[in-house]
C-alpha cells in the first residue's frame, strides 16, 4: 500500500480463503463416510442397509406394481398413528418396542411384521388413498 497506509488484502485472497474453507466443510462433511475405511478396512454400508436412526424408514411392496413409502416413523406418536391406520396391532402392543431405540435393534424381526399387515390392509382396500392421505397429514402434523 501507500506509505502509511495499511495493507490491504486484494479481493482474490478473500475468495481464496472462502473457497479453503468450503473445501475444508466438505471434507469434515464425509469424513465420517471416509473414516472408517482405514481404520477398520470396511467401507460403509449404503444407507438402505445400514444401521438407521429410524425403525421404519421403508419402501414396502403391497402389489405387483405397488409400493408405500413410510418414512421418519421414529417418535412413539407417529408409530401409534401408523399401527392404528394399518393395523400393526403387535407392533404397538410388543412391550420391548416402546422407545425408537428398542424398534430400531428389533428391526429385523419388526419390519416383516408391517409389511404382512400393510399388505392385507392395502393389497384389496376401495378407500387406499383416502387412508394413506389421512396417515400423511397425521404424521406430519405429529411430527412438527
Amino acid at each position: 500500500g501507500r506509505p502509511g497506509d495499511p495493507l490491504r488484502v486484494g479481493s482474490r485472497v478473500s475468495d481464496i480463503v472462502a473457497g479453503v474453507f468450503g473445501a475444508i466443510g466438505a471434507v469434515a462433511a464425509f469424513a465420517p463416510h471416509m473414516i472408517p475405511f482405514p481404520a477398520t478396512g470396511q467401507a460403509v454400508a449404503l444407507m438402505p442397509i445400514r444401521l438407521s436412526a429410524w425403525a421404519i424408514h421403508d419402501v414396502f411392496n403391497i402389489k405387483d406394481d405397488e409400493q408405500i413409502f413410510l418414512a421418519g416413523v421414529s417418535n412413539s406418536a407417529c408409530l401409534v398413528c401408523c399401527c392404528s391406520a394399518f393395523g400393526f396391532v403387535d407392533v404397538k402392543s410388543d412391550p420391548r418396542l416402546q422407545s425408537n431405540n428398542d424398534r430400531v435393534k428389533a428391526r429385523d424381526s419388526m419390519l416383516p411384521l408391517c409389511h404382512c399387515q400393510l399388505v392385507l390392509t392395502l393389497k384389496n382396500n376401495s378407500k387406499k388413498s383416502e387412508l394413506l392421505t389421512q396417515v400423511n397429514r397425521l404424521m406430519w402434523l405429529i411430527s412438527y
